[in-house]
């Protein structure tokens, strides 16, 4: 991330207004790669922020407006991607894993995983497309909701019934959801 926003600077999109806040930490161990990322931020012509662990996400994600999820490994799921559309956010992330499965063109924005390049493109692109930004927004809170607990639900008992046998919905649910029971 810091280095696609050494680019984006070199290109002057350091005279606009952009804060970075960084969430999380090193699980183990010291924590030079840390002060590594702090020291390179000063760096920048932006506001940079280390926040660490956030026990309560809600107000972190609603004081933004981008999420960039910059891991170099793969995420197998990415329930920050999930959060962070569900909250109206746009988000940014690499093609592959998890993210690549549950973004698409519509609804958010995929990088080269490890391509600080293609971040930057990424990120140049919104910041030079407020119509892209409020589609996006728009586009993703839709996706998000096909993660919400009851949708997974409704999954999940598709999938069950089927390995067990049962019909679709039950004559019995239908008579209770109808209002006849």
């Amino acid at each position: 991330m810091l280095d696609a926003l050494e680019i984006l600077a070199k290109e002057n999109f350091g005279e606009r207004d952009l804060i970075l806040t960084i969430a999380g930490s090193a699980i183990l161990g010291p924590d030079k790669y840390a002060a590594e990322l702090k020291s390179r931020a000063k760096l920048l012509p932006f506001s940079v922020e280390f926040v660490g662990q956030v026990a309560q996400i809600a107000p972190l994600l609603l004081s933004n407006d981008v999420l960039v999820h910059a891991s170099v490994r793969p995420e197998p799921f990415g329930q920050v991607i999930v959060q962070g559309l569900s909250y109206g956010l746009v988000v940014v992330a690499p093609d592959s894993g998890g993210p690549a499965e549950i973004l698409n063109d519509e609804s958010g924005l995929l990088f080269t995983r490890g391509s600080s390049i293609s971040l930057a493109n990424a990120l140049r692109h919104l910041l030079e497309s407020p119509e892209l930004r409020k589609s996006l927004v728009e586009n993703g809170q839709a996706a998000a909701i096909s993660y919400s607990d009851s949708e997974i639900v409704k999954k999940y008992d598709t999938i069950f019934r089927s390995v067990l046998g049962f019909p679709e919905v039950l004559q019995e649910e239908s008579k209770i959801s109808d209002g006849v029971a």
